[in-house]
């Protein structure tokens, strides 16, 4: 085979796969219609059961920002952008919940009581994590270790009972 019958087959085999795609892409683009059409009325569905439950000034202003940013251009684009407004911090909870606390003459100290509470789930985890990770068979020093942990976590959450009970205002009965 010469170079130049090499390359006339290889034309062919080319032409041959592209008049393939050529008559092929009549059937995918039917099919891609078919999904699209299927696809709008499902979502046709959930826009209108969406906008049915929404404040109808909402929806005038939305459409009236939509249709400037289609027109306009720009700046008006960054209606589509998504909005990530920042999440306050356990701290910054915290501050709120004791100041809603103070102002309200609740008892002191149930936000406190309850952000311990919420330390003690969180050791816990870390504990059951050092665990795994530790392996089947432990050393005499991380057995020691290992108890030192869990003894601390169990006076903690013994603590933490009993504040309950203040808190709560139960007896021991109970």
């Amino acid at each position: 085979m010469s170079g130049y019958h090499r390359q006339e087959m290889l034309d062919d085999y080319m032409n041959d796969g592209n008049w393939k795609k050529f008559v092929r892409s009549i059937e995918a683009l039917v099919e891609k219609w078919q999904r699209a059409k299927t696809g709008v009325e499902e979502t046709g569905k959930a826009y209108e059961e969406l906008t049915s439950r929404l404040d109808a000034e909402w929806i005038v202003d939305w459409m009236e920002s939509e249709r400037e940013a289609l027109e306009v251009g720009g700046e008006c684009i960054k209606i589509y952008e998504i909005s990530m407004d920042t999440l306050p911090s356990m701290a910054d909870i915290r501050l709120e919940l004791a100041e809603k606390e103070v102002a309200a003459r609740k008892i002191s100290g149930s936000v406190s009581w309850l952000m311990e509470g919420f330390n003690i789930e969180k050791s816990q985890h870390s504990l059951q994590k050092h665990v795994t990770s530790l392996g089947r068979k432990l050393s005499a020093s991380q057995k020691h270790d290992l108890l030192e942990r869990w003894n601390h976590l169990a006076v903690r959450i013994s603590a933490f009972e009993w504040k309950r009970l203040g808190f709560l205002m139960l007896d021991d009965d109970t």
